[in-house]
This record gives structure tokens, sequence and C-alpha cells, in this order.
């Protein structure tokens, strides 16, 4: 029961993670989106300031200079040459404007990438400071379980050598004695051979209790410390940053889909 209860709680752990990185990501499309229709929008309002266009009515005007016949009144003039002064005053003002939304655009492009850079560097850094700890914990679980392991082996080399002996014994002895001989001696032996035996099964059950005991025990602290990893968000963080984090979730689906029965 605690297995499936451990191994639920693993999965509805993941299928959080990873709503929760698609709820991000969907709000992160929606910033891109508008970033980029501000970016269109000031591309489209610059477009104006194509020379190319403006040599067109230079043109036109030179024309007008050339032509002696058509004279301006001079307060009419002026009163073009004004309007045009405040309308390119706005316009001035209008391009400021799109200049800082671009600014604000690089600003806010730029704050991301420095995100991205502090969280993998904080990781860097908990990473060289809990690596030495880490893999000497996971040494620890390792010669845990093998000297229970070799406990179990030399125990049951013991057995053999034993019930070899006990077998030796008997066929030595049954080599000496007439068959209308007492036969409580090997009657003993074998008496005692059976006993090592039955005792070698429930013994080596009580081997693998501890050892299934260890690994439970070692199940539940890297099950905490994955919690714990949950806890402080760093690792969903900087993961929730991974450009392709969708094709390597699907990746990593496929792949357990196909090896359905997993081993390592």
């Amino acid at each position: 029961m605690n297995n499936n209860s451990s191994d639920a709680d693993c999965e509805n752990n993941i299928k959080e993670n990873v709503d929760t990185y698609i709820e991000k990501k969907h709000i992160e499309i929606d910033r891109s989106i508008k970033l980029m229709e501000s970016c269109e929008e000031i591309k489209k309002n610059m477009e104006t300031l194509d020379i190319s266009v403006n040599m067109d009515y230079v043109d036109i005007y030179n024309n007008i200079l050339y032509n002696h016949k058509n004279i301006l009144n001079t307060e009419s003039l002026i009163d073009i040459l004004n309007k045009n002064t405040d309308k390119s005053i706005q316009e001035d003002e209008q391009i400021q404007s799109y200049l800082d939304n671009i600014d604000e655009i690089r600003r806010q492009i730029n704050k991301k990438f420095i995100y991205k850079f502090n969280l993998c560097s904080e990781y860097i850094q908990y990473y060289n400071q809990t690596k030495s700890e880490l893999s000497k914990l996971y040494n620890m679980y390792n010669i845990n379980i093998i000297e229970i392991v070799e406990k179990n082996k030399k125990y049951n080399e013991m057995i053999d050598f034993l019930l070899e002996e006990y077998n030796v014994r008997f066929n030595e002895y049954k080599q000496k004695i007439k068959i209308e001989y007492p036969k409580n001696y090997i009657v003993h032996l074998t008496v005692s051979m059976i006993i090592l035996q039955d005792n070698r099964s429930k013994t080596n059950i009580k081997f693998k209790d501890f050892l299934i005991k260890e690994l439970e025990i070692q199940k539940t602290e890297i099950l905490n410390q994955i919690k714990i990893s949950d806890k402080i968000k760093l690792n969903s963080s900087i993961i929730g940053e991974c450009y392709n984090m969708k094709e390597l979730i699907d990746n990593l689906n496929n792949k357990l889909d196909e090896e359905d029965n997993g081993y390592i």
C-alpha cells in the first residue's frame, strides 16, 4: 500500500509540475505575441522615414521651384511651414515613443535572459555545495546493501560447508557398519541436515527482509529529497524555462510507453 501511495504521489506531483509548466508557457506565449505586435507596429510606423519615398516628393518640390510663374503668398507659405513644423514636433514625439517602446521590449527580453542565467547559476551553486554529500550518501546506500548481501553469501557458504561435512560423515560411516547395526548416529546426521536446511531457508528469508527494509528506507529518503527539491522550486523553475520542454516530455513519455516493463 505504501509503495502504491508513493507512486501515486510521484505521478500527481509530475502532473502538477507539467500543468504548471503549460500554464506558465501560455502566459509567456501571450506576452511574446504582444511584444511581437508592438514590434510590428513600430516597424510599420517607422516605414514613413524611408528616404527613397521622400525623394519622390523632392522631385515634385524641384518642379515647383523651377516654375517661376507659381509663387506662393508669404502668409500662406508661413502658415504651411508652421503647420508642418508643428506636425514634425508631434512626429518626433511619436518616434521617440516608439524608440522608448523598443528600449522597453529590449529591457524585458534582457531581463528574461538574466533571470534564466541566475536560475541556472543558482542551481550550479547548489549542485557544487551538495554534490560531495549526495555522492557519499548514495555510496553509503550501496555499501549497506552490499554488506547485507555479503553477510547472506557468507552465511550460505558456511551452511553449505556444514551440510557437505554431514554428507561426507554419512557416506564414510555407512561404509564402516553393517546394515543391521544401530542407526542412531546416521539418523542424527540426517536430522541435523534437515534442521540446517530448514534454518537456512528461514535465515535467507530474514536476510531478504533486511534487504527489503533497507531498500524501503533508502527509497523513502530519496523521495523526501525530491519533495524538498520541489519545495525549493528551483528545479521546476529551471525546467520551466527549457525552450523545448514539450518535445522533451513527449519523447520521455513515448519512450516510457515503448518500455512499459521498465528495467535497469
